[in-house]
């Protein structure tokens, strides 16, 4: 005949560990997001190798050569241009179709200082005591 074993100190033992690593856990700070060289892919297939920047308010996309990049409501990537709100939004320009240096005057591109500032703001709220 088995012996029941008895799980509930152990559990409790179990949950009240848990809780005091979740409640004396230092906090979280904002991290930048280590350039990573990647595969990026159009939807017929087509690829280009770019690279990701950024962090977890605020992620950049380039092309290897360093041309500013965003995806448009169709899945392509294109080169970027400051939209009316002075965010990168897509051109019309395809990434692999177009020469960069015909159609986009700079690389590195970036929100507006605005935007940019206002997404600053928005990680100091978040991460107060990262200032």
């Amino acid at each position: 005949m088995k012996r029941a074993v008895s799980t509930g100190p152990r559990r409790a033992v179990l949950v009240f560990g848990l809780f005091g690593a979740i409640l004396y856990a230092p906090p979280s700070q904002p991290a930048a997001v280590e350039p990573v060289l990647r595969t990026f892919r159009h939807p017929d297939g087509k690829e280009f190798i770019g690279w990701v920047l950024g962090d977890e308010f605020v992620v950049f996309y380039e092309t290897a050569e360093g041309f500013s990049i965003a995806q448009n409501a169709a899945g392509f990537w294109c080169y970027a241009r400051l939209g009316a709100d002075g965010r990168l939004e897509a051109s019309e320009y395809l990434v692999g179709e177009a020469i960069p240096d015909a159609v986009i005057a700079e690389k590195h591109r970036r929100h507006a200082p605005h935007v940019m500032q206002d997404l600053q703001q928005r990680r100091e709220a978040h991460y107060p005591s990262a200032q």
